[in-house]
């Protein structure tokens, strides 16, 4: 396997024995973190590029109730969280890209997604008015913000980092408060093509791309270990990305029984015709398949989250790098349903 190109250096100094494996997956405890160097002294600040004072939702224009139980968090030109109701408060102003929540109130986030210090990491604690700065990448490199996952019950934010000297990705997790970084490991080599990556829960979920092979890999976030992914006649049947199983995005469901699938509507569909095809994990069996080619318009995926209704949370992008949003959409499997939120803007549940 070829070097990574982050410069974490950290590795894992304990590990718990295996629990019982469930769906196919096996889990396990979380780990000590031991110190690293890697990042940011996290009792920085960054001033923005806009006003620094979060304000209220006097400020926001008038919200329509989402229709949904959870609060959420909207972005794009700025990090909203809006409510059940309507209800809204500004967090950030500033232009968004990535965004999660930190799970006490605040939120982790980045305002552009190139290479260099532009793609900086950085958190917004819960009341308080100027960002902190968790990591600022080496000139040459990218860093992407992929999610917030809990070890040891601290809240960790989930990234990786490229650069234009290696073909690999290496995926990290830090730590908030101390700034320490672990490296979990290095998730493509040469001939991978990474799709897309998200964290549900003590997950971490990242598609791939082969020359005759494609799918998806889970990863337990407090080791980094390989502890599932797709299956073998799906992903012979996924040469070059192309066919109707195979994923543009994956997920896992709230109890990790399920794999969301956000694939092709049919052999060679074109971008923005797409299903949403749910999975058992233990063994690939199909449960169902939500037609979503009606959606009009070219997109692409962007995330995804399960509600806690059963319904499945979509956000969309109209670009191909998945930086500028369009309006997500709410789907119900159990009844082939979906509605499009009335706001434009990626979302997260906080």
């Amino acid at each position: 396997m070829a070097t990574s190109c982050s410069n974490a250096g950290g590795q894992l100094v304990s590990t718990a024995g295996s629990e019982p494996t469930v769906a196919g997956i096996t889990t396990e405890t979380t780990i000590t973190v031991p110190p690293t160097t890697m990042g940011a002294d996290p009792s920085s600040t960054v001033t923005p590029t806009s006003e620094v004072e979060r304000t209220g939702a006097a400020e926001l224009p008038a919200f329509q109730p989402t229709g949904l139980a959870e609060p959420l968090l909207l972005f794009g030109d700025s990090i909203t969280l809006v409510q059940p109701d309507g209800e809204a408060v500004l967090i950030q102003r500033d232009e968004a890209v990535r965004v999660a929540g930190d799970t006490r109130g605040g939120v982790v986030f980045q305002r552009r997604l190139v290479a260099g210090p532009q793609s900086t990491i950085l958190w917004q604690p819960d009341a308080e008015a100027q960002p902190k700065v968790l990591l600022i990448p080496e000139s040459n490199q990218l860093a992407e913000l992929h999610g917030i996952t809990t070890v040891n019950g601290v809240p960790e934010a989930v990234f990786s980092v490229t650069s234009p000297d290696s073909g690999n990705r290496s995926l990290n997790r830090i730590d908030l408060e101390s700034g320490q970084i672990v490296e979990l490991r290095v998730v493509d080599e040469q001939e991978f093509g990474s799709k897309s990556t998200q964290v549900d829960g003590f997950f971490i979920v990242t598609t791939w791309e082969r020359p005759n092979a494609s799918g998806w890999s889970v990863y337990q976030s407090g080791t980094g270990r390989e502890i599932g992914g797709s299956y073998a006649d799906v992903e012979s049947s996924c040469a070059a990305g192309v066919g109707p199983n195979c994923a543009r995005l994956a997920s896992l469901s709230l109890d990790i029984e399920t794999v969301f699938r956000i694939v092709p509507h049919a052999t060679n569909s074109p971008d923005g015709e797409y299903d949403l095809l749910l999975s058992r994990s233990e063994n690939g069996s199909t449960i169902s398949r939500v037609d979503l080619s009606s959606l009009e318009g070219v997109w692409y995926p962007e995330h995804l989250s399960e509600l806690a209704d059963g319904r499945i949370l979509l956000s969309r992008s109209v670009d191909p790098r998945r930086v500028r949003p369009m309006r997500a959409v709410v789907i119900d499997p159990a009844t082939g349903s979906f509605e499009l939120l009335s706001e434009v803007g990626f979302v997260r549940l906080t």
